[in-house]
């Protein structure tokens, strides 16, 4: 492989690893049950 593409191989694993840590994390929240001082029914 050419060296000159190093550089954006590495730019795109490094946004693939932070876009994927991101979604997981939002993904997580989106699953947190409801805490017992708020209604559940809220609608």
């Amino acid at each position: 492989m050419d060296p000159k593409y190093y550089g954006l191989i590495e730019m795109a694993l490094s946004f693939g690893v932070v876009a994927v840590f991101t979604i997981h994390q939002l993904w997580t929240l989106r699953d947190k049950p409801p805490k017992d001082d708020e209604p559940r029914d809220r609608k």
